[in-house]
């Protein structure tokens, strides 16, 4: 988010805006002699218009449709309370709405709207020339009313755009800094799976070292189980994301029970998708390998994102199932 795009949302925001009206309202109503109230009043509706719409526009950066409708109103502004007012200096306070304006175009460069805050300038320099020519009153004078709105807007201009950069530079940091978040997050989880399933090895290996210890020659069960444990232990260390799904271990340790050869492959790097792939293929899998009868089965996941797939072949099955 943008510096100063969420100040539309604090109570000081709206504060500064009622208080702006006011004070344009203590500034133009009681107008010039023998002008009546209605085009001030008139005036100070299209501004409290234009900046309820500054202000309502949830987004950091204006929309097109309330930026239009902010200009409009804007040269709205300048109609209304220039038409009938003669321009014969010294005017005083009588060109607050010019102020008003320019402090509007201001707002729209803060909302990320420079270009079309020069548009409205420009627009407001073409009005007061045509306010100016009509009175008989010059260039120069429309100038004169002009210059300091001109270069109260280049310096807010500058000041957006200096903020709008920061704003960049501090969403790429925030970024970088959240994948970087993610990417530890990620890499801290894989540590605790595979410290999961070492520990669990181990504590399935020590008792049976104990025994094989304690008892000297080895049985046929023991024999079974402690082929059984290396198997486990040498898919905890080459393949420790395909170990981590409990189906498909689960399946292979009831085949290597029986007697089978079960030979887990993985050739994927980590990531996100592989690893919702890896689960979803390794469930779909384990009935497969459950029912495969054959001495020696090998299982491998492989692919890429979009592209996973998972295979089982042995003598008697060649079967791939495909996810993405």
């Amino acid at each position: 988010m943008r510096p100063l795009a969420s100040f539309r949302r604090l109570p000081a925001a709206w504060l500064l805006a009622a208080l702006f009206v006011l004070g344009n309202a203590v500034l133009g109503l009681p107008g010039p002699p023998g002008l009546g109230p209605v085009p001030a009043v008139l005036g100070l509706g299209c501004l409290g218009g234009a900046l309820l719409l500054l202000l309502l526009d949830a987004r950091p950066r204006c929309s097109a449709p309330r930026t239009l409708a902010v200009l409009a109103l804007v040269l709205a502004m300048i109609l209304v309370v220039s038409a009938p007012l003669p321009l014969d200096p010294p005017m005083g306070y009588a060109t607050w709405h010019l102020g008003a304006v320019t402090m509007v175009l201001i707002g729209l460069t803060v909302r990320g709207r420079v270009g079309a805050a020069w548009i409205g300038m420009a627009l407001m320099l073409v009005m007061t020339m045509l306010w100016a020519w009509r009175d008989g009153a010059g260039a120069g004078v429309a100038l004169a009313l002009s210059v300091t709105h001109v270069g109260l807007l280049a310096a807010a201009s500058v000041v957006a755009i200096v903020l709008g950069l920061l704003g960049a530079r501090t969403d790429r940091v925030r970024e970088a800094a959240r994948r970087r978040e993610v990417a530890a997050s990620a890499a801290t989880e894989a540590d605790r799976a595979e410290l999961r399933v070492a520990e669990d090895v181990l504590a399935r290996v020590v008792p049976v070292l104990g025994t094989i210890a304690a008892s000297g020659p080895l049985g046929a069960e023991q024999r079974r189980e402690a082929r059984v444990l290396e198997a486990t232990l040498r898919d905890g260390i080459r393949v420790p994301a395909l170990a981590r799904c409990p189906a498909l271990a689960d399946a292979a340790e009831e085949a290597r029970r029986a007697g089978r050869e079960v030979l887990l492959l993985d050739d994927t790097p980590e990531s996100a998708a592989a690893a919702e792939a890896r689960v979803s293929l390794a469930e779909r899998l384990a009935p497969v390998l459950r029912t495969t009868a054959d001495d020696r089965i090998t299982v491998r996941f492989s692919g890429r994102a979009g592209a996973f797939r998972m295979t089982l072949v042995s003598a008697s099955q060649d079967v791939t199932l495909h996810h993405g």
